[in-house]
């Protein structure tokens, strides 16, 4: 479990996990953290947590320096607002055991709005995956269509992913690296390594998105200011990814990569980097082509005032500095 300068939903989500219908003679629970939390003993001691209390920074980093103390073949990960349904780690146990040559779990999850009992979900949310049963993709099958595989969110929400041990260790170096995009990095070792994927249709995880979710259970839009707190750190992550699976030389998985460094690009352009019009055009169109339709959409606010940007530069900072909540921006420079 992994905490970071957050401690509102933990004991929540320590609860979850504390549900769960898996014996807990076969579980142990790591809690990653960067605050004190006294107010979180009556949990930790019911769940016999090791608590293992980090400085700030890179998350892949603090994940990098646990993996020595792991004692499971298979690891699962939840983020402090998420909670895991009563079955997760048993399903997710079944699921490995039926596909003996997987080394990477994803399964489909619910939107959940709220906290503590007034907690609501909807409806699983998962794209191309419907079957209620592990859908196994094997390294042929991914190399032939990989973006099937992304546009099946497998890449989506931490909580949603179990691996097996060997892909934390794999390539430490890189894992050290990553700052925020532990799914993404999760996804792209298994990859590396030539591993077999499992997709499951059931939802075992409840998701808590800072924005909230529309009725539907499809995701407001997010904020310029949360946009722009997430540009850098994941523009960073997408260049060591890119790095990182350019061994493997194959162009498809590269492209959710060079959409996030673009949407990177066009909130510094916005927030005046000196990005030319014809770069941030260029951006815009590298993220429209490789980014989901649904996360564009959640997104708008920035390429609408990155389009702005592009016709008129002074106006689309001073839209998007106006988004950001900030002071108006003085005269365009450039």
């Amino acid at each position: 479990m992994v905490a970071h300068e957050r401690r509102e939903f933990v004991a929540e989500a320590l609860r979850s996990v504390e549900r769960q219908t898996l014996p807990r003679s076969q579980f142990e629970v790591l809690l990653l953290k960067d605050f004190e939390a006294p107010e979180l003993r009556p949990e930790l001691d019911r769940l016999g947590v090791i608590v293992v209390d980090l400085l700030p920074g890179p998350l892949g980093a603090w994940l990098a320096q646990v993996v020595g103390r792991l004692r499971g073949e298979l690891v699962a990960f939840l983020d402090d607002d998420d909670l895991f349904e009563p079955e997760k780690l048993e399903r997710a146990l079944e699921d490995f055991r039926l596909a003996g040559t997987g080394i990477y779990l994803h399964h489909a999850t619910r939107p959940l709005t709220g906290s503590g009992s007034g907690s609501k979900h909807t409806t699983a949310v998962r794209t191309g995956v419907e079957a209620l049963e592990a859908h196994i993709v094997e390294p042929g099958e991914w190399r032939r269509n990989f973006r099937g595989l992304w546009r099946a969110g497998a890449a989506f929400n931490l909580s949603s992913i179990v691996v097996r041990r060997k892909v934390l260790g794999a390539f430490p170096d890189q894992l050290g690296r990553i700052s925020v995009s532990l799914s993404a990095y999760l996804f792209f070792a298994t990859l590396r390594l030539d591993g077999t994927f499992l997709l499951d249709g059931e939802a075992l995880t409840q998701y808590r998105r800072e924005e909230g979710f529309e009725p539907g259970g499809g995701p407001t839009p997010r904020a310029a200011q949360r946009l722009s707190a997430l540009a850098h750190p994941r523009g960073e992550d997408a260049e060591v990814l890119l790095r990182f699976v350019a061994p493997l030389g194959y162009p498809a998985c590269e492209a959710p990569l060079r959409a996030a460094r673009a949407q990177a690009a066009l909130v510094l352009a916005l927030e005046g980097a000196g990005t030319g019009r014809r770069r941030v055009l260029f951006e815009l169109i590298t993220a429209f082509r490789y980014r989901p339709w649904r996360a564009l959409m959640a997104e708008r606010i920035l390429l609408r005032d990155a389009l702005l940007l592009v016709i008129a530069p002074q106006r689309g900072r001073r839209s998007w500095e106006r988004h950001c909540g900030r002071s108006p921006a003085g005269p365009d420079r450039r």
